[in-house]
């Protein structure tokens, strides 16, 4: 019985993962007073690593695939080690509207602290 009950549960049909269509990004830190900023897309869980701690005139590195449409993102900066409250500061909320097979440089610029 136990081994019935265990074949009637495998399938023979072939299982496929939707993707979605895919955008290309990549973050560039271009704050000349900042600290290492830290870029995150927030609206959807995905795989797509976060862009953490680009320091200025660097970048998050190569594109990345995220889904395409509209997307929210932030960027934070850490606070010093000596403030007392230490945690992140958020110098950027937005939402960017990504198309399906596109390349966007995304550039951090102005003051932040």
């Amino acid at each position: 019985l136990g081994l019935f009950a265990l074949a009637a549960c495998r399938s023979t049909d072939p299982t496929f993962v939707q993707q979605a269509p895919q955008a290309y990004v990549r973050y560039v830190n271009a704050s000349p007073d900042s600290p290492a900023l830290t870029f995150r897309l927030i609206d959807r869980v995905e795989n797509w690593f976060t862009a953490d701690r680009v320091p200025f005139r660097g970048n998050s590195g190569m594109y990345q695939a995220v889904n395409a449409g509209d997307r929210r993102a932030r960027a934070f900066r850490q606070l010093p080690a000596g403030v007392i409250d230490t945690g992140t500061v958020m110098v950027l909320d937005t939402t960017f509207t990504l198309r399906e097979r596109t390349y966007y440089t995304i550039v951090q610029t102005g003051l932040v602290m």
